[in-house]
């Protein structure tokens, strides 16, 4: 494949992503595997980073009707979104890093959070416990990934006959690790405190643990911790705390493919049509959910 009339893609991200230093170096290693796969088939990638406290659907639109690039890939996508209707109807051919409840025939990469969540839960209960929480990122923006691992969280819970506690639900905000120590002080001051947690971003788990070890509670004994790691080889994860990573710079890979499919089926459309990525995660054993449950009290 070689480049289009521009030889140009673009990602368009929100700046409060690019200023927390977490979601940063996520998005940068997203976009290092995009720019390697774009620059094999003779495209280079543009960042629009969207100004912060601006409607991304506004920037969006300034961007796009521009025509200064071939195709474009949005990230954190709602429930509803608004910019995948204005896409469809741009005519501009597109990505979306992550599913979303708007409808349409557009093509998305995703990660498979809500399995996680639902291994996640499964391998609690065959430890013993019955008290399982969770923390969600962000669940107040609407994000489709949030209220998907939300649902799905219920549903697991559900099935296997275990009650459905609000108060073991913990929405987390943009630092994720003092919401991690904030979520760990919360959890011990309980009365009838959850035995194990799922958590759905990195910097959580180790600040849950850091925090239980200042309150003099044992992390995966008094608190069986699961959730989102950093690559193994990044060195940045306590070694004892298990959970589930994925490769962003493969995740970056099947983005740029399918928008250079995209690009291809909208200028030729005998050519294949792109197909939708429900990207898997690893699960890595470590001793935080190691045990079965104790008490916190």
């Amino acid at each position: 494949m070689t480049a289009g009339e521009h030889g140009l893609c673009g990602f368009v991200i929100n700046t409060i992503d690019i200023a927390d230093r977490n979601s940063s170096m996520f998005f940068k290693r997203v976009l290092d595997g995009m720019r390697d796969e774009l620059a094999r088939h003779g495209f280079d990638l543009v960042i629009f980073p969207g100004p912060s406290g601006e409607d991304m659907l506004d920037y969006l639109r300034r961007v796009v009707e521009r025509r200064h690039i071939d195709g474009v890939a949005i990230a954190e996508t709602l429930s509803n979104d608004p910019r995948i209707n204005y896409l469809s109807m741009s005519g501009i051919p597109f990505v979306t890093f992550g599913k979303s409840g708007t409808p349409g025939p557009y093509t998305w990469v995703d990660i498979d959070f809500p399995g996680m969540v639902r291994d996640a839960v499964s391998r609690f209960h065959a430890k013993g416990h019955r008290k399982i929480a969770i923390s969600v990122p962000r669940l107040d923006l609407d994000l489709y990934y949030s209220n998907a691992c939300y649902v799905e969280y219920q549903a697991a819970i559900a099935e296997l006959g275990l009650e459905f506690r609000p108060d073991y639900v913990f929405i987390s905000g943009e630092n994720m690790r003092d919401n991690g120590w904030k979520i760990a002080q919360t959890i011990v001051d309980m009365a009838d405190p959850p035995t194990a947690i799922v958590n759905l971003d990195d910097e959580i788990s180790p600040g849950i643990s850091e925090s239980l070890i200042k309150l003099n509670r044992v992390p995966g004994q008094d608190l069986a911790i699961l959730g989102v790691v950093p690559e193994p080889q990044a060195g940045m994860q306590p070694s004892f705390i298990g959970g589930y990573w994925f490769n962003l710079e493969g995740i970056g890979h099947a983005i740029a493919t399918n928008l250079l499919s995209s690009i291809a089926h909208t200028r030729d459309s005998s050519r294949g049509a792109p197909g939708n990525v429900v990207y898997p995660l690893t699960y890595l054993d470590g001793e935080s959910a190691a045990f079965g449950p104790r008490s916190l009290a």
